[in-house]
């Protein structure tokens, strides 16, 4: 557990080095560290989602993604009943499918999502 809980440390401390972020407010690192906030990345690029998810549970942060690529049954449910600290997905999987539009609009998401974020926003030809 304590290795786990140092593997965290190192990437959200690797985040605030990259990006020159000094420090996070009290309400953000709780948020971070009680595992139950949601966010929802974006991306139009799936091995790029998989390389992510693959390295936040290398570092004990619960992900996943959706989508046509994705293959394991339990992973769709897990992200469903909110148990992801981070779902990531292309624009098509989280708007073409009802399954993702009603997960968004769930009481768990409705909850505890904190963060909807845009990757490689200069791919979107319309807005």
């Amino acid at each position: 557990m304590a290795d786990q809980k140092e593997r965290k440390a190192t990437a959200f401390n690797r985040v605030l080095k990259t990006f020159k972020i000094e420090s996070l407010k009290e309400s953000q690192v709780e948020a971070l560290e009680n595992g139950r906030s949601i966010a929802l990345i974006i991306s139009p690029l799936t091995s790029l989602m998989q390389d992510q998810v693959r390295y936040l549970k290398s570092v004990g942060i619960s992900a996943e993604f959706i989508g046509d690529d994705q293959m394991s049954e339990n992973a769709n449910e897990v992200v469903e009943r909110g148990e992801c600290q981070i779902v990531y997905g292309s624009p098509e999987a989280f708007l073409s499918t009802k399954t993702w539009r009603a997960m968004i609009s769930n009481n768990v998401y409705k909850e505890r999502l904190r963060l909807v974020a845009v990757d490689e926003a200069h791919c979107i030809s319309h807005w």
